[in-house]
């Protein structure tokens, strides 16, 4: 099970209803994997597919009052609070293994898989190096040592700062 951090009040709503996107079926791959061509190059379906859940994301974000974890919003919007939390790809895998159950292997091999990935995904559709050009946070959280309460605390603390 998923340990959950709590949070005083209540759940934000996201107002309207839930967003639809209509995606024609020949461009859906297999939502539990990203597919690659030989040249390392993402598929045209998955490209559509990111750009569309981003353009959403970014049009929530400027309209409302909203926080929202997301991998690319910091490099495609100019406003906002922008935080990167920096862990290491054998934290993150430790932390996958704690959360979802899964052996020191599978963990590894996930969170590497995801990086490279988002890496190639986020080159090609935004033209930034992820987890490299962190030019765009104003604060960066180094998250290996902290677990999760205190990586919420330190989070708040520099939300506070920046305000």
């Amino acid at each position: 099970p998923r340990s959950q951090i709590p949070v005083p009040g209540p759940r934000p709503q996201v107002p309207g209803p839930r967003p639809q996107i209509q995606t024609p079926r020949s461009q859906i791959q297999d939502p539990e994997r990203t597919t690659f061509s030989a040249k390392g190059t993402i598929n045209k379906g998955v490209r559509w597919l990111n750009a569309a859940l981003d353009e959403k994301l970014k049009e929530i974000f400027l309209k409302d009052n909203v926080v929202i974890t997301s991998y690319t919003i910091p490099w495609i919007v100019d406003h906002g609070i922008k935080i990167w939390l920096d862990g290491s790809l054998e934290n993150s895998a430790k932390r996958m293994r704690t959360r979802d159950n899964v052996s020191v292997e599978e963990s590894s091999q996930i969170a590497k898989k995801r990086y490279d990935e988002n890496k190639i995904i986020y080159k090609q559709l935004y033209g930034f190096e992820f987890g490299k050009d962190l030019s765009v946070f104003h604060k960066i959280i180094k998250t290996d040592d902290l677990n999760a309460s205190e990586v919420l605390k330190d989070t708040i603390s520099a939300i506070k700062e920046l305000l």
